[in-house]
């Protein structure tokens, strides 16, 4: 009589062809719901983060016009120091570099509290290029630099982010939406929603996104000009 083995041989399980194209259909489709989600709260997170750095500049502003008799830090001048990131940054507990380079960087790097995050990399900007100015109609004969004399706090502009370039101010926009109303200053820089809004800070201390139309500098307090009260 023949013996029989006490195992017996089993087949060796697999996928079939159809399981892996399902397997596969399956994270093509995962893939494609995560990567817009991941996407989107990579912009929510650098627009929270945004928004925090423009409110703590504008604390900063309101904290030093009240040791300054109203008067906010000047604006940089040819010849003249430091910056006004310089001055505010003791209000900011931030250290201000010894040496040039890092002062630089202190001033456009996406990074630190004076800039928006998403903004162009350090490596990528002119020299000295900000991302966050100051409204260009600050240093007229009506405001001369001071918020004591702001009427209207939150409905005037103090500061915002604007394009990447070396100046101070950031300008408001003509009845075209599309050319600066100064020839001084950058362009607000349209990051959010699509491209269509940029954050600009109020004297009061609020932020807003704010779209084309209501960025014009052009008209009167009364009709809308937030850069202004007179």
């Amino acid at each position: 009589m023949k013996s029989r083995s006490c195992f017996a041989v089993r087949p060796v399980a697999g996928f079939t062809l159809v399981e892996l194209l399902t397997v596969i259909a399956v994270i093509g489709v995962l893939v494609a719901i995560t990567i817009p989600v991941v996407g989107g709260m990579r912009k929510k997170a650098n627009t929270a983060k945004a928004i925090s750095n423009i409110r703590q500049l504008v604390t900063a502003h309101i904290a030093y016009a009240a040791d300054h008799r109203g008067k906010v830090p000047l604006k940089y001048t040819a010849g003249s120091s430091p910056v006004w990131q310089e001055t505010l940054a003791p209000y900011l507990n931030v250290t201000v570099p010894n040496d040039g380079a890092g002062k630089r960087r202190l001033r456009q790097d996406p990074s630190t509290v004076f800039n928006v995050p998403d903004s162009k990399p350090f490596d990528e900007r002119s020299a000295a290029a900000a991302s966050i100015a100051r409204n260009w109609e600050l240093r007229s004969s009506n405001w001369d630099y001071r918020l004591n004399v702001v009427p209207n706090p939150s409905r005037i502009i103090l500061l915002g982010e604007c394009e990447e370039k070396n100046v101070d101010e950031v300008s408001g926009l003509r009845a075209d939406q599309t050319t600066a109303a100064s020839n001084q200053g950058a362009l607000p820089g349209f990051r959010r929603a699509e491209g269509t809004k940029a954050l600009m800070g109020y004297c009061d201390g609020h932020v807003e996104a704010l779209g084309r139309a209501q960025l014009v500098a052009t008209g009167t307090f009364d009709n809308g000009n937030r850069w202004r009260w007179w």
